[in-house]
């Protein structure tokens, strides 16, 4: 789905874009996408401009109608700096759903739809970046490296300005990702990405899943290799109560990874792909597998089920129910967990 099919179908009223003055042929595209993060989008913001580069680069606000004083900070950075600022003002409206739950998925592809740089980063209004060299060594890496799609670097998790994770990319990530590597998902924070603007069209998948960044990596290991920078500083991304991902349920975060896994199949089935889409299918079943039988052990199956139905779904509480109950009398249960599954599939 190109930048045209995606505005029929998901755009009812048009995003206003305030006036700028930023030049026409950016190197770089920063992508900012907010909502209801008026305490945290000045750090985004400061970090993002206090970036000393060799090259102009543009920054593309997506400002998604927070009600809390997000939009007024965002209009206010406009102003001063005109040069340098694109901000869209978007309407609910056009808010796309996923799961049952609105998201941020129309902004976010609005935005890198926008995106007129060789290059993309990110920095999502409750993130901050740290080190003013980090787009000019990123984009001197990529420069030099042909063969690279994105590169990345290490980040700290912070809650109320307290690390609570001093470093977080796996020591298996720390060099050079072939294509399959990519292809996988790795967990690569968004924040730390500098990539090429190569993604042009979205699958239809791509908007079933709520886990977009694991999406993304995937999507974006078609086009190359990745890499890790060592010498940058942390970049710094918000644990708090009140985001996306974050403020999932344990049961939630599992069902959306295990959604993600099903449509990355899908999407690898539909290019041909038969390596990446077998690799997703196990994951899938592997990790599926993992849920029914360990994580809700202890006697919290009751729970688990109950969990499900107050989320309205409705089908997964039934086949749980059954798949548990006669594991327990009977030690089967293969029909119902099956039915389980595909249950869960379609979430």
């Amino acid at each position: 789905m190109d930048f045209q099919d995606f505005k029929k179908k998901y755009q009812k009223l048009k995003p206003h874009e305030y006036s700028n003055s930023v030049p026409s042929e950016p190197l770089v595209s920063i992508c900012v996408q907010t909502y209801q993060h008026v305490s945290y989008i000045k750090d985004c913001l400061e970090g993002v401009l206090k970036q000393k580069t060799n090259f102009p680069f543009e920054i593309l606000v997506g400002e998604d109608d927070s009600t809390d004083g997000t939009r007024d900070i965002c209009v206010e950075y406009a102003e001063r700096y005109p040069d340098k600022i694109r901000l869209f003002l978007h309407h609910r409206q056009n808010n796309i759903y996923i799961n049952g739950r609105p998201t941020g998925r129309f902004n976010f592809i609005y935005n890198m739809s926008s995106a007129r740089g060789k290059f993309i980063a990110f920095c999502e209004g409750d993130d901050y970046w740290v080190d003013p060299l980090k787009l000019q060594k990123q984009v001197d890496c990529l420069e030099n490296n042909e063969d690279l799609v994105l590169n990345f670097h290490e980040a700290k998790i912070i809650n109320n300005n307290e690390t609570i994770q001093d470093c977080y990319v796996n020591p298996s990530l720390r060099g050079v990702l072939n294509n399959r590597r990519l292809k996988e998902g790795p967990y690569i924070l968004p924040l730390t990405l500098c990539f090429r603007n190569v993604i042009k069209d979205f699958p239809e998948e791509f908007f079933k899943v709520l886990n977009g960044d694991v999406f993304l990596l995937s999507m974006l290991g078609n086009f190359g290799k990745g890499y890790f920078i060592s010498d940058l500083g942390k970049a710094c991304y918000r644990h708090h109560g009140s985001g996306m991902w974050s403020s999932q349920s344990e049961i939630k975060k599992l069902v959306n990874q295990l959604t993600t896994y099903y449509w990355l199949k899908v999407f690898y089935d539909k290019k041909g792909d038969t390596l990446m889409a077998q690799y997703f299918y196990d994951k899938y079943y592997s990790r599926s597998f993992y849920f029914m039988e360990h994580l809700f052990s202890f006697n919290q199956d009751l729970q688990v089920s109950n969990r499900f139905f107050l989320d309205k779904h409705y089908m997964m509480s039934f086949w749980y129910t059954l798949y548990k109950g006669t594991k327990k009398a009977t030690g089967k249960g293969h029909f119902f967990r099956r039915k389980f599954l595909n249950s869960l599939s379609k979430v």
